[in-house]
């Protein structure tokens, strides 16, 4: 395993700001991730080096290329390394005339860097003091006049029941993929009701796919939303006819009507950010005649 040096953590960023795609996968890992502090439309995990490098290319984006990264130490062993550096950034339009903390970003930021095989697998940011809040300020929507951060939160219970609406009828019933940009975050992750994970836009994707496929005429209708802050959880009734295979199971042309439940957390921006859902797949099975109707108790 190589060493993890000074000199190969200052390699890997200088190809990182290089910008050459060759360069960078000489360091940074194929299947690496990365976690961005606070609570902003940037915040929360990427996957894989195309995500990070998605997350690298929004804040060139949102800052117009402004933002700059100066070192200030590195420290690094065989596995690990860490360094600080100051952080510098204006938001696009505000170039060398943005003030602290709406237009400008000012501070100092750690890393923790997880290294195998002299390339990074792993990446976590850390904020020290009242940067963490300056940093979630920086990054969230501007408003109409251009200077306070809008938010999803607070009293705006029913912009985030109309989201959900419109992300069942646009993106669920529709089966629309394009749209799913739109309404989900880059770093979206769908918890399962058995503990498991689904990662990123692609998911989101690979379901439509698969429900549009097996229930052509498959509809979702809302019918209740609540709200908490910035989660929405909402309980739905979906139907359909099963004329396609599902995840194996071949078409039965019989006709399905279940219930569901999902949560929720959005970002400031208004964009899907987790999700924890249920169906009633025991239901499922029984109307498209895989298991039988349960009937009375026996005597």
């Amino acid at each position: 395993m190589p060493h993890v040096t000074v000199e190969l953590v200052g390699k890997a960023y200088d190809a990182l700001a290089s910008g050459n795609r060759q360069e960078i996968e000489k360091y940074w890992s194929a299947d690496m991730k990365w976690l961005v502090p606070g609570h902003n439309p940037l915040s929360g995990w990427w996957y894989g080096l195309d995500g990070f490098l998605e997350f690298m290319g929004l804040v060139g984006k949102w800052s117009n290329g402004s933002f700059r990264m100066t070192p200030i130490t590195v420290m690094a062993n065989d596995e690990y390394s860490t360094d600080v550096t100051h952080n510098v950034g204006y938001r696009a339009g505000f170039e060398n005339i943005g003030e602290v903390p709406y237009t400008k970003l000012d501070i100092d930021v750690a890393h923790l860097l997880r290294w195998r095989e002299g390339k990074v697998i792993e990446g976590r940011g850390g904020i020290f003091g009242d940067g963490t809040n300056e940093y979630d300020l920086f990054w969230s929507p501007v408003a109409s006049h251009g200077g306070q951060r809008i938010n999803l939160g607070g009293d705006s219970a029913s912009s985030k029941k109309a989201l959900v609406r419109k992300v069942v009828e646009e993106v669920w019933n529709t089966g629309d993929k394009k749209l799913a940009h739109e309404f989900y975050a880059p770093n979206y992750v769908f918890f399962q009701e058995g503990g498991g994970v689904q990662m990123g836009i692609p998911s989101i994707e690979e379901w439509l796919d698969t429900t549009h496929t097996a229930f052509p005429d498959i509809k979702y209708t809302v019918d209740a939303v609540y709200t908490d802050g910035n989660k929405a959880a909402f309980r739905y009734h979906v139907s359909g006819t099963h004329t396609g295979d599902f995840r194996g199971l071949p078409p039965s042309g019989k006709s399905i009507n279940l219930t569901g439940h999902t949560i929720f957390r959005l970002s400031d921006e208004g964009k899907v950010l987790e999700a924890w859902g249920y169906w009633d797949m025991l239901g499922l099975l029984q109307q498209i005649g895989i298991l039988p109707q349960f009937g009375p108790p026996r005597r």
